[in-house]
């Protein structure tokens, strides 16, 4: 038996008794910090358990292996709460993900469980130690035996809860700890699905609310991609190749020359292949992401004639193209609306283009714009042009970006004087200085091509090898020859080579109205035979009719809306065009499809005396005009006071979708005021001003002037061409040569709309608050008008 120790070992249970009490005691006051949830009292039990084995008069060895296991307890109970606070202290003090953590800690019943029990377990031990000796020094010796079993009975009891502590409360409070971060990543997941949810839902609502606003822009279908455009867009592969080699230099401005060139000016005559050219452009660089947005002028199309629509339809392009500047032509499309959908040209370049190309980000890349035809802008092309290509210019000076402009035109005096103060801008390319080596080639591989799809070019180039290359020479470089004989060759695939001998006929008159000319004559006398023509009257009227609209109409329509304003059958036009096809877009299927001409230049072939010198086929324009007027006229006498059945017309058109209305004002339009009366809204004035007078022409003006015309303005209020009002009227009015009671509420009206133009745009209705009297007409207002008899006013056309 030993009763005595050496003081040194004595020291060294002390030291470590020392520290775990000094672990504890911090532990105590982390444990107010953040307390876990039935290890509170644990330090205080182990507090009271190692001050009984401090004071206790045994062995030493026994009782250093006891304090020995104490301390192991003391540094993994410590160990643990530190784990758990880093782990809780990696969220800040506010953060609600700490909070849940430590809620979730403090409430879980897997861990009170076994704290409880383990607490349980260490006040048993803690009891036990209150049975060792803690006597007189000297009568140790005494006890020394049973402290011995004591103190082994602590030490396996301590090491059984250091089992239990690791095995059951530590696993117990990492597994609650992970499960409790795992739940909130969870809910985290789900709270960011759901923010995604809501924020697409913003930016979808955004966005909806962003094209609402750019669909109120009054923009036209003038893109490249348009359907009026698909005979501009059949670029054949592998030609053309060294003038796009040359755009290719200009749009990447790495040649000095080229370099500070922001316009480029594609020049050429009619037939030369402009458009198509502007329309594999627009297609390449569409392709580049640079494409910002493109405008086709179309002669004969009302909105792709005129620059009434240019500026909003390129800023809802650009919108559409660019999403750095989106949001700046939003912004500015939403200020500029609240002052109506039509405003002067230069307020809408300034507010709709300009403004927002000034202030987007810089960006190295460019940004392209194509204006295609711009001698097809043909109306008031004289102040129109110039005037929008000097705010264009301006446009592109004031980017914050490079812009680059790409136009397209017949060789024009008009638009070089436009650009010539900034002429040191301007790069041009002339169609007419290119190789005709080159342009013939190109016409050759055009031909070459489309014959050879054509089911007989297999005996043809057997039997005429040269067939290609004497159409080339017919061709005298314009591609629109090479299309259109194609065409009219495709239109009769039976007769191949008897078509291809009247092409090449070596007929003189092709010298002296050049080879458009003679195939323009080629097509139409094949199409409608002269002899047929001299002897039958109602054909040769059926083609006189339907050739004056494919010529003079302003705008496209179909078969079966001509019929509705001219009463012409549907039938007897379809026998006309069906056998223009050739030159002519027609749906022989849909009697709803519009028809057009495939090139500007046969419309205007139809009415120059100089070019069609086969007068069986001269359109004789004053009294087609006069005849197309009348349908018009006569149409727009239907019309009658709130024409779209509005609930009530006194409401301002930017309240109709307000509120329980929910009226949509452009379907309301289309159900309520047909087509054929939309035409002639807009354009009987255009086909008055030319046309031959008659006494059935001037009673019509005088009725539609003293009944309608009140009615009319409110009409083209609620189409949104109230723009169209002024000039109508004063063409109309200048029309009559002498002062009547017609001309006189004309030019009231043309007042009227002058000095009220916003409220009746506002509000259509508000036309009726003007004095002008709509009381009806008397013939005697013509009395002395030059024209022939006054007839009387019927529904018929004649």
């Amino acid at each position: 038996m030993r009763c005595f120790t050496s003081s040194a070992h004595r020291e060294h249970i002390d030291d470590i008794l020392s520290g775990a009490k000094r672990v504890l005691e911090v532990g105590k006051a982390a444990n107010v910090v953040f307390p876990i949830p039935g290890l509170e009292p644990v330090a205080n039990i182990l507090l009271a358990l190692i001050e009984r084995v401090e004071e206790a008069r045994s062995t030493h060895e026994a009782l250093g292996a006891l304090s020995r296991e104490v301390a192991h307890l003391v540094t993994l109970i410590d160990d643990t709460k530190r784990q758990v606070q880093s782990r809780v202290n990696a969220y800040l003090p506010h953060d609600p993900k700490r909070r849940a953590l430590e809620e979730g800690l403090g409430q879980s019943p897997r861990i009170t469980d076994r704290t409880a029990t383990f607490c349980a377990t260490l006040n048993s031990l803690k009891d036990r130690a209150d049975d060792l000796y803690r006597g007189p020094f000297f009568l140790r010796c005494f006890h020394s035996g049973r402290d011995a079993g004591i103190l082994k009975e602590l030490q396996d009891g301590v090491a059984k809860a250091i089992q239990y502590f690791t095995l059951e409360c530590q696993v117990a409070i990492e597994a609650t700890v992970d499960k409790i971060l795992e739940s909130l990543r969870v809910i985290e997941r789900q709270v960011n699905t759901v923010k995604d949810i809501v924020l697409d839902a913003k930016v979808a609502q955004e966005l909806e609310m962003e094209d609402r606003i750019l669909e109120a822009l009054p923009h036209a279908d003038a893109g490249y991609r348009a359907a009026v455009n698909a005979a501009k867009n059949n670029y054949l592969e592998g030609t053309r190749q060294e003038l796009f080699e040359e755009l290719a230099v200009w749009v990447d401005g790495s040649q000095h020359a080229l370099s500070g060139k922001s316009i480029c000016i594609l020049s050429g005559g009619a037939g030369t292949g402009k458009s198509t050219i502007a329309s594999e452009f627009a297609c390449r660089l569409e392709k580049c992401k640079t494409l910002g947005a493109s405008f086709f002028f179309v002669r004969g199309i009302e909105d792709l004639a005129s620059t009434r629509m240019f500026f909003p339809t390129i800023a809802y392009q650009l919108a559409h193209s660019q999403c750095a500047i989106r949001p700046h032509i939003v912004k500015a499309a939403r200020e500029h609306l609240k002052h109506g959908k039509s405003q002067l040209m230069k307020l809408e370049a300034g507010n709709l283009v300009k403004g927002p190309l000034h202030h987007a980000s810089a960006q190295a890349q460019a940004v392209f714009l194509i204006v295609d035809a711009l001698d097809e802008c043909t109306n008031q092309a004289s102040d129109q042009i110039p005037q929008m290509l000097q705010l264009l210019t301006a446009c592109v000076r004031d980017a914050a970006f490079p812009v680059r402009v790409f136009l397209t035109s017949r060789p024009e005096h008009l638009v070089e004087h436009s650009l010539a103060h900034c002429a040191r801008d301007v790069h041009t390319i002339s169609l007419h200085k290119l190789p005709r080596k080159t342009v013939d080639r190109d016409i050759g591989i055009l031909l070459r091509h489309r014959l050879s799809h054509m089911p007989s070019s297999k005996a043809l180039f057997d039997e005429h090898p040269d067939v290609v290359d004497r159409l080339v020479k017919r061709a005298d470089g314009l591609f629109v020859y090479a299309r259109t004989a194609m065409d009219f060759l495709a239109s009769y695939p039976d007769d191949l080579e008897e078509r291809v001998d009247m092409l090449l006929s070596d007929d003189q008159r092709a010298i002296a109205l050049g080879p458009l000319d003679d195939l323009y004559l080629t097509v139409l006398e094949s199409a409608f035979p002269p002899r047929d023509l001299e002897h039958y009257d109602r054909f040769r009227a059926r083609v006189e009719s339907a050739l004056g609209c494919v010529a003079l109409l302003r705008d496209y329509i179909s078969p079966r809306v001509l019929q509705a304003l001219t009463h012409v059958r549907c039938k007897d036009t379809k026998s006309v065009l069906y056998q223009l096809r050739a030159v002519v877009f027609f749906d022989e299927n849909d009697m709803d499809t519009a028809f057009r001409p495939m090139h500007s230049t046969f419309p205007q072939f139809l009415i120059d005396g100089r070019r069609c010198t086969n007068r069986l086929y001269l359109v004789d324009a004053p009294k087609q005009h006069a005849r197309l007027a009348e349908g018009c006229l006569r149409a727009l006498l239907y019309l009658s006071r709130n024409p779209c059945n509005l609930p009530d017309p006194t409401v301002a058109k930017a309240d109709l979708g307000a509120g329980g209305a929910g009226v949509d004002l452009e379907s309301r339009v289309r159900e309520c005021v047909p087509p054929h009366v939309q035409y002639a809204c807009v354009h009987w004035a255009t086909h008055l001003a030319p046309a031959v007078k008659s006494g059935r022409l001037l009673a019509l003006l005088g009725e539609f002037a003293g009944t309608k015309m009140l009615v009319w303005i409110e009409t083209l209020g609620y189409m949104g061409r109230l723009d169209a009002a002024e000039a109508s009227l004063g063409a109309a009015r200048d029309w009559l040569e002498r002062p009547c009671r017609t001309r006189a509420l004309l030019d009231e009206g043309r007042q009227l709309v002058v000095n009220h133009y916003r409220e009746i745009d506002q509000c259509p209705d508000d036309v009726y608050g003007s004095s002008i009297r709509q009381d009806g007409y008397s013939p005697e207002d013509f009395a002395d008008e030059p024209a022939g008899a006054h007839a009387h006013v019927g529904m018929g056309f004649v």
